[in-house]
C-alpha cells in the first residue's frame, strides 16, 4: 500500500520549492508526464498556463500526481470535479483570507499569506480525511 501523500508533496516524497513560474517543458520531464497527459490536463481545466504559457511551481506536484493518478486508471476528464471543488474551496476560503489581506498595518500581508498556508492545509487534511472514510465506507457494503 502506498504511503500517505501530503498536499504539499508528490507521490515520491520530494516537495516543491515555491518561487518562479515554470515551463512545459519542465513539466513534461516529470516522470510519467508526457504531451498527451499535460494536454488533457489542460483541456480539462486542471492546470491552466497563464497568458505566457507558463505555470505555477505547485503545477509540478498536480502533473506528477496527476501522471500516478493516470497509471491507476484515472484519466484527466476524471479530474475535472477535483478542479471544480478546489476553485469552490478557495473562493469560500478567501473569504476569510481577504480581509486579513487588506487590514491595515505592516504585518497584514505575512498574515494573511499565513492564514492561507494553514487553511489550505487543513481542507487538503479534511479531504483526504473524507475520501479515505467514504471509500472505506464503501468497502464495507
Amino acid at each position: 500500500m502506498a504511503d500517505r501523500v501530503e498536499p504539499d508533496e508528490d507521490p515520491d516524497g520530494a516537495r516543491t520549492a515555491r518561487g518562479d513560474t515554470v515551463s512545459r517543458d519542465v513539466l513534461l520531464a516529470e516522470d510519467g508526464v508526457d504531451a498527451s497527459l499535460l494536454d488533457g490536463l489542460e483541456h480539462h481545466g486542471i492546470l491552466r498556463a497563464d497568458a505566457d504559457g507558463r505555470y505555477e511551481p505547485e503545477d509540478v506536484l498536480v502533473a506528477r500526481t496527476a501522471a500516478s493518478l493516470a497509471r491507476l486508471g484515472v484519466e484527466p476528464r476524471l479530474l475535472r470535479s477535483a478542479r471544480a471543488s478546489a476553485d469552490r474551496e478557495v473562493g469560500l476560503l478567501a473569504q476569510l483570507v481577504t480581509p486579513v489581506a487588506r487590514s491595515r498595518g505592516p504585518e497584514a500581508a505575512r498574515r494573511a499569506e499565513e492564514l492561507s498556508a494553514e487553511l489550505a492545509a487543513l481542507s487538503g487534511r479534511l479531504h483526504a480525511l473524507l475520501v479515505g472514510s467514504g471509500l472505506r465506507h464503501g468497502l464495507k457494503r
